[in-house]
């Protein structure tokens, strides 16, 4: 992932406060595609839904 970072372009989007300083706000974004398959975090399969 920080790799990946570290080669987007990243555009200049104007200033913000960020812990009582002026900061200069960019924004970089790209495309994914994850190809591994989901591996789902939930232990109890009963109580799919709520």
């Amino acid at each position: 992932m920080g790799e990946m970072a570290n080669d987007l372009p990243f555009i200049a989007c104007g200033q913000i406060r960020w812990k009582g300083k002026k900061a200069n706000m960019e924004i970089g974004e790209t495309s994914v595609i994850i190809t591994r398959t989901a591996k789902p975090k939930r232990k109890d399969k009963n109580r799919a839904g709520e």
